[in-house]
């Protein structure tokens, strides 16, 4: 599962972000410093692994345990019967199918840092092909056959199929509100003139 999930679907996403074209707002931003701001920074590894993975882990669990009836009480077990070894595969397709899901909302809401998705919308066509690629890719890893027996998986119902998809919107909802409160700290700034004037001699 983690091969499906770092090949078979995180991957494409990250390849299409090649295309993504620019906020509205971008340039009316000060250009980064190469020495002063890192492409990776702090920032980065906070946004990444303090809220974005935090938020994707918390769905992924919350689905583990209460999207499959019967998981609580396998919990601590040493042997499983033929079921409960079903429920076990069942709530872990459930964490990888929720992680995809997580993966799709983190997809869109970081196409842009300030900028609405309302206004912004969907303009990466093979980000969006990329997306129904992913989505295909998990629902065959869910329900193929060959695929269950290599990924460990096993098919989930309507209910258990839908009920991910909250995360998407939880993931949506709150980048809105954290793009929300950074337009409203963000005013345009006029690039000094000694940097004006150095970006017009090169």
């Amino acid at each position: 599962q983690v091969l499906a999930i770092d090949i078979g679907t995180d991957i494409w996403t990250a390849i299409a972000y090649a295309w993504q074209p620019k906020e509205s707002a971008l340039m009316a931003r000060l250009p980064r410093h190469p020495l002063v701001e890192k492409i990776v920074n702090s920032g980065v590894l906070i946004y990444a692994y303090g809220y974005m993975g935090m938020m994707q882990m918390a769905c992924c669990w919350l689905a583990f345990f209460f999207l499959a009836p019967g998981m609580i009480a396998n919990v601590g077990k040493g042997s499983y019967t033929p079921e409960e070894a079903l429920i076990n595969t069942t709530a872990s397709t459930l964490y990888y199918y929720t992680l995809v899901v997580g993966q799709i909302a983190a997809a869109m809401a970081t196409t842009t840092n300030a900028e609405s998705l309302l206004k912004y919308m969907a303009p990466n066509m093979k980000l969006n092909i990329c997306i129904v690629f992913e989505i295909a890719f998990a629902a065959a890893v869910i329900y193929v056959p060959s695929f269950q027996g290599v990924f460990k998986t096993t098919g989930l119902t309507t209910t258990q199929m839908l009920a991910p998809w909250g995360t998407f919107i939880i993931i949506l909802i709150c980048e809105e509100v954290r793009k929300s409160a950074v337009r409203s700290k963000q005013a345009p700034v006029a690039a000094p003139d000694g940097l004006k004037a150095g970006l017009l001699a090169s």
